[in-house]
């Protein structure tokens, strides 16, 4: 944290809209010119977009608001008693690989404990892509979460996805969709994604690490690295997006989902997910390593699999996770 002070405190003036001399920002900071001018390369570096132009100083391309852990658990709305410990760190590898040294070490976290960074140098998605994540400008969020065993864990992306949707649509007026077995589209376009990884034994308590990474307000500089079509909350909204307020409502409704999970199971989902699935009754494709299944979507069963009427079948049969994925095929 103390290593990042510096570069904090020239955010918090760049905050401003305005321009700031190097000069001015060292002689606020007790550091010299040379000083600010790398701290300055390096934000740049992370991701953050930084206008620099000779005669006027540093100023930020778009409005920056940091993640703030006392504004995140004022907004929180869960009893005190459940209050989870929220940990914001600027700078981290991965928050699920945070948050599994953690579950592996002597203090392991409690249920509903969670993690935010502002950036992340090895954000993973499913099946081993990369995440892009550049500084202060999404939601890179892992929370973990102990069940009875690794077969509770069926369905579990499920049970997130509409934990998450909920959260978004506090924030977006827009149609946000389902993708199984992990993702959330807006007008087609990937705007959420879900990775969730596994600690523990068959027989035994498995603790989860729900790793979520939400596009918020993509800097122009960053998207060049994404390899598929993308979606960010700031192009759908009027004013600016509060990732405090947006990140305790993420905690409020997964607290809340997770709880019904564990009690019912996807019973009382089912209906949410296919209201709200993206290829619900429409032709899909499933890829299965060199596999490829061709038929029609129809929703999820109770263990999460996505239920697919093969061409030239009458009968829905599931399928489920691993390595399958899914693509529209219209």
């Amino acid at each position: 944290m103390a290593a990042f002070d510096k570069k904090q405190q020239i955010l918090n003036q760049l905050s401003d809209g305005r321009f700031h001399s190097g000069e001015a920002l060292g002689s606020l900071l007790g550091i010299s010119r040379a000083a600010v001018s790398k701290h300055i390369h390096q934000l740049i570096e992370l991701g953050v977009e930084i206008f620099r132009v000779s005669g006027k100083g540093y100023c930020l391309a778009q409005d920056m608001t940091l993640l703030d852990e006392c504004l995140i658990k004022q907004n929180l709305q869960i009893a005190n008693a459940l209050s989870p410990k929220v940990e914001v760190k600027h700078v981290i590898t991965s928050t699920n690989d945070y948050l599994l040294e953690k579950v592996r070490s002597t203090q392991p976290p409690a249920n509903g404990d969670c993690v935010i960074a502002e950036c992340q140098t090895a954000g993973r998605g499913r099946r081993g892509r990369v995440w892009v994540s550049p500084f202060g400008s999404h939601i890179y969020f892992s929370m973990y979460w102990q069940l009875d065993g690794i077969s509770h864990a069926m369905g579990l992306s499920i049970a997130v996805g509409i934990a998450v949707r909920e959260a978004i649509c506090e924030q977006v007026d827009a149609e946000v969709k389902l993708k199984w077995p992990n993702d959330l589209l807006l007008d087609d376009k990937k705007l959420a994604g879900i990775l969730v990884e596994l600690d523990g034994q068959t027989d035994g308590p498995c603790g989860v690490v729900i790793g979520i990474g939400i596009n918020v307000n993509m800097p122009n500089g960053a998207s060049a690295a994404i390899d598929q079509p993308w979606a960010d909350i700031a192009s759908y909204c009027d004013g600016a997006v509060d990732r405090n307020l947006l990140v305790a409502t993420l905690i409020d409704k997964l607290h809340q989902g997770l709880k019904r999970f564990e009690i019912e199971g996807l019973g009382g989902s089912i209906q949410h997910w296919n209201a709200h699935d993206r290829y619900f009754n429409q032709p899909v494709k499933l890829l299965m390593g060199s596999r490829c299944i061709e038929g029609v979507a129809k929703g999820i069963d109770m263990q999460g699999g996505i239920l697919l009427v093969e061409q030239g079948g009458e009968i829905a049969k599931p399928f489920y996770g691993g390595e399958i994925s899914l693509r529209g095929n219209s």
